[in-house]
């Protein structure tokens, strides 16, 4: 198109001189200069034409496509060497229909993400523009740390059978949404989370931090000495290394404790402690082991019987055995009235209450002469009675009073026999010893030989033996506490 028409009026000879004019947004083309810009006018009318051609430009942007501004070019101030920002914007400066290249730049830790515009192209009449859109690279470092030793955990994987390391890294860019979670380590207790487990990702790295300890354990057992098993629930305290532990011993029916096997670790600090193998796979003690040893309580019951005293036609002699010998006049045989007494004693020697049956079984020709009725009869010469509780260092003494035949009948010897049966404590335990759950007390009655006019009628020598039993049929009883 025609920018500007000029006319110049003159004669036939004359001088002329057309000079270029300015026009804003437009340039002259040199190379286009008229050649008749000078001269002499004519008669015919002559043109002078000056091209010009239209100035245009592209201008380029380097922006950062989170915050939208314009990132800043770094370069090294050649005077002071250091670094220096300057505006990263380019303008492009030429003439429509000109073609045009623009450049992508490179800026530390940003990515090209989006080109807008045409990033080479022809130049038109009005100005281009073209965007370089970056993202900011950065990134969010997680950390798995042992608070004791305050480094990052790595463990041994038992089926790849390698070193895991637990750290990681989440790529992205800046304003990029993030989310981090707690793992679960073998041989760790987490104890602390941080506090951004998600956010936006920022120019700065993040790290966050997630806090384990190594579990610690104290397990407190609770043992019978003779069988090593447990008598009681396992107690389990669970803490960490250089935490305060305290145990206790526990009071346990029918058990006590055993105190030279008294652990010397019931209170302390928990430990653990960590060792690896040629292979790196780690061996871990972080169990301390408290082990209470415990007896069973002991049980026996015994019981022993003794001649007291022997009643002939009214006179009494006391003795202390089970076993005499009594001798007497033949004159007297047919009128001899005699009772027998013994002592029967039943005790409670160990550490746990019980209850048993006493079994008497009385000689022949003899029958119990039992005012009380105690005794419940079983068959013809046998009888029990029922001691149905004795607490541990108790005693019971009962008598036992037989009447015997007069007559031939009354000669020869009577073994008296008791013994304990149905034995029994709470806690079923055995007894610690059965011998002594019979004993017997034999008496000899003969005819006495020889006797002198001034001798007493009934010349009585007593040997008492003494047999270890349990049980008792009785006449008469008498509880007592063995002091």
């Amino acid at each position: 198109g025609i920018l500007a028409n000029e006319v110049h009026d003159g004669n036939e000879g004359d001088e002329y001189d057309i000079h270029s004019r300015i026009f804003e947004g437009y340039d002259l083309v040199e190379e286009r200069l008229p050649t008749n810009a000078k001269g002499k006018m004519k008669v015919e009318p002559e043109s002078v034409i000056y091209y010009y051609i239209k100035k245009s430009k592209v201008v380029v942007h380097y922006i950062d496509s989170y915050t939208n501004e314009e990132i800043k070019e770094v370069y090294i101030n050649e005077v002071t060497k250091e670094k220096e920002e300057k505006d990263s914007t380019e303008e492009i400066i030429g003439h429509e229909k000109e073609q045009y290249n623009t450049n992508q730049k490179e800026f530390e830790n940003y990515e090209l993400v989006e080109i807008i515009g045409d990033a080479n192209g022809e130049l038109e009449a009005e100005p281009k523009e073209v965007i370089y859109k970056y993202k900011y690279k950065t990134k969010v470092i997680v950390k798995y740390i042992d608070v004791e030793t305050n480094e990052e955990i790595t463990y041994f994987d038992e089926e790849t059978e390698k070193l895991v390391d637990t750290g990681e890294e989440i790529i992205g860019y800046e304003g990029d949404e993030y989310e981090t979670r707690q793992k679960t380590i073998p041989g760790y207790d987490l104890v602390e989370e941080p506090d951004e487990i998600e956010g936006k990702m920022t120019k700065e790295e993040k790290e966050v931090v997630y806090k384990y300890r190594r579990p610690a354990y104290v397990v407190v057992r609770y043992l019978d000495e003779e069988t090593e098993e447990e008598i009681e629930e396992i107690e389990v305290y669970e803490g960490y290394k250089g935490k305060d532990y305290q145990t206790e011993e526990k009071q346990i029916e029918y058990y006590t404790i055993v105190e030279e096997k008294y652990p010397e670790n019931t209170e302390g600090k928990m430990k653990v402690e960590v060792s690896k193998d040629e292979d790196g796979k780690e061996e871990v003690v972080d169990t301390i082991y408290v082990e209470y040893y415990y007896r069973k309580l002991k049980f026996n019951l015994s019981i022993e019987k003794k001649l007291k005293y022997l009643e002939a036609n009214g006179n009494r002699y006391y003795y202390d055995s089970n076993f005499s010998k009594f001798e007497f006049n033949h004159d007297l045989i047919n009128e001899l009235n005699m009772n027998i007494c013994y002592s029967i004693i039943v005790e409670n020697t160990e550490e746990l209450p019980g209850s048993a049956t006493i079994i008497e079984e009385i000689p022949q020709n003899t029958w119990i002469n039992d005012e009380t009725q105690y005794w419940k009869q079983i068959k013809n010469n046998q009888y029990y009675y029922n001691v149905d509780y004795i607490e541990p260092g108790e005693v019971i003494e009962l008598e036992l009073k037989l009447r015997c035949d007069n007559g031939n009948k009354v000669l020869g010897t009577k073994q008296n026999k008791v013994s304990l049966k149905n034995i029994e404590n709470e806690a079923n335990f055995e007894e610690t010893l059965i011998e002594d759950n019979d004993d017997s007390a034999t008496i000899i009655i003969a005819i006495s030989t020889g006797l002198d006019d001034d001798e007493e009628p009934f010349v009585v020598t007593l040997l008492i033996w003494i047999a270890l039993g349990i049980s008792l049929y009785l006449f008469k009883s008498e509880m007592r506490k063995k002091m």
